[in-house]
């Protein structure tokens, strides 16, 4: 059972008045003007547990990859660093596959750096935010370069619906997409079928997205060891621990900043750290929070003085956030940091 903020809706949307499709034209006309994965959320009365979806889809193809299926079974990931797991190695670049699911087929893009000793390589899931797609999430994130440099694959998956989005079970659900089971036959999948170290898979996202991989850490702590929303800490600490970082702007006007605020100090003591994190300012307008004695599964929140919703550092002139984006940090490049050093 995972305990999720309440209330929140979507930007745009009226709760429980009017059908949301009605309102589909004002969200993507809002999505195009002011950017961003476009979701709001409020606090409400009290907190909803939700279960999990118990049930993973099969993958059935991966685009033109080569090797046998998977079959939902976690005693495939090659986390063991076999040389078995390494004669999968696929030639680098960029790819559009498609992912077949009961609901059709959902497409993702698929970096593969070069890997010329067969390494087992790391894997990073990027979730872009509602409204928006997987290119401009790659653009946006900058982390198709920062792939090739530090040697991991990565996956930025197509949501669901139109505008497309994450289904987050408990807190929205409008089209009925196991998404969360999407993206965990997606990780089971490429790691049967690509050299993937199965202890070193990590999500992100931005906004919406960001909820999406804070989720899928939650709900599948054996395929993902941590997680990094950025702009979209909206959701309450998982009964397991999972180690998280996150970033949040004080002027954010569609995830409450308050809200990240209040989750982010729930999250630390429910990993296991001590009670109160610690408060450390890494330039004129950045704040670190982190909570220590962690055992291994850290808590970070770096928090932008005047940060919109934004992702820091994100690539200027970019559609996929709204407000002022700092450059005083990279959130990119922190987010590697923080995942290389908490991989199992």
């Amino acid at each position: 059972m995972l305990p999720f903020r309440k209330c929140r809706a979507r930007a745009g949307d009226t709760v429980a008045v009017f059908p949301a499709k009605l309102f589909t034209a004002v969200i993507l006309l809002g999505a195009i003007a002011g950017g961003a994965a476009a979701f709001a959320i409020a606090r409400g009365p009290g907190h909803e547990a939700v279960r999990l979806p118990g049930a993973v889809t099969r993958a059935m193809r991966v685009g033109d990859a080569d090797g046998g299926q998977g079959n939902g079974s976690d005693a495939d990931l090659p986390g063991d660093g076999s040389a078995s797991a390494c004669e999968r190695v696929s030639e680098p670049g960029d790819f559009v596959p498609s992912f077949e699911t009961p609901e059709g087929e959902r497409p993702y893009r698929l970096h593969v750096p070069p890997n010329p000793g067969g390494r087992l390589l790391p894997m990073v899931l990027n979730f872009h935010g509602y409204g928006r797609t997987a290119a401009e999430q790659e653009e946006y994130s900058g982390l198709v370069p920062l792939a090739d440099r530090e040697g991991f694959v990565l996956v930025t998956p197509e949501g669901s619906g139109w505008p497309q989005g994450w289904d987050i079970p408990g807190v929205y659900a409008d089209i009925g997409v196991d998404d969360t089971a999407f993206a965990a036959a997606l990780i089971r999948e490429l790691s049967a079928t690509l050299c993937i170290d199965g202890g070193r898979v990590f999500a992100t996202g931005m906004s919406n997205g960001g909820q999406m991989a804070a989720l899928l850490a939650c709900a599948h702590p054996e395929l993902v060891a941590a997680a990094a929303p950025v702009a979209g800490l909206a959701i309450d600490p998982c009964p397991n621990r999972v180690p998280i970082i996150a970033f949040e702007g004080s002027d954010d006007w569609n995830v409450e900043p308050w809200l990240v605020e209040e989750t982010f100090a729930l999250w630390g003591p429910a990993n296991g750290c001590d009670p109160e994190p610690t408060e450390e300012r890494v330039s004129e307008h950045v704040v670190r929070r982190a909570f220590a004695s962690c055992g291994g599964f850290d808590a970070e929140l770096y928090w932008v003085e005047g940060g919109g919703h934004t992702w820091p550092g994100g690539a200027p002139g970019s559609a996929s956030g709204a407000g002022f984006t700092t450059d005083e940090i990279s959130a990119t490049e922190l987010i590697w940091g923080f995942f290389r050093a908490v991989g199992r």
